[in-house]
């Protein structure tokens, strides 16, 4: 597996992005670890709108992968703020009382990482809209093999 994390800038604005490729077939093992990180992004991607506090979407993205047995393995937060930086508010960790607000930009990028086998993460950056949120990356999440 090869994990690649990159953005771009515009107008001084930053984006941030992260998908999982495999060099041949990654086997079983690694492609169930996909399916869950795949999931865990599409909870954490939905989870959030005005009001609630970045703590949930953490906790959504988390949830998947803890129900699945892998959350010692889910070793960083869900994601960041994005904007003038590439990472400022609002971070999107398990503690994080912080209110989401429309207009809020940030990236969710649940991950496993198994020592010895490699790694899972998908990235997406979303923005908070009046009644949820919205995915501003259409770079499709299947698991390409190369």
């Amino acid at each position: 597996l090869v994990l690649f994390d990159w953005g771009a800038s515009y107008e001084d604005y930053f984006s941030d992005i992260t998908r999982t490729l495999a060099l041949g077939d990654p086997g079983e093992e690694l492609r169930h670890i996909y399916s869950i990180v795949l999931h865990a992004n599409q909870e954490g991607r939905g989870a959030g709108k005005p009001g609630l506090p970045a703590s949930a979407v953490d906790r959504a993205a988390r949830r998947v992968i803890e129900q699945a047995g892998f959350g010692d393995f889910f070793i960083h937060r869900t994601g960041h703020g994005l904007g003038m930086e590439s990472h400022e508010p609002p971070y999107l960790y398990s503690e994080n009382p912080l209110s989401l607000e429309s207009g809020m930009v940030y990236t969710v990028e649940p991950g496993i990482y198994l020592p010895g086998k490699g790694g899972v993460r998908i990235e997406d950056d979303v923005v908070v809209t009046a009644d949820g949120c919205e995915a501003l990356t259409s770079l499709p999440r299947d698991l390409i093999v190369l």
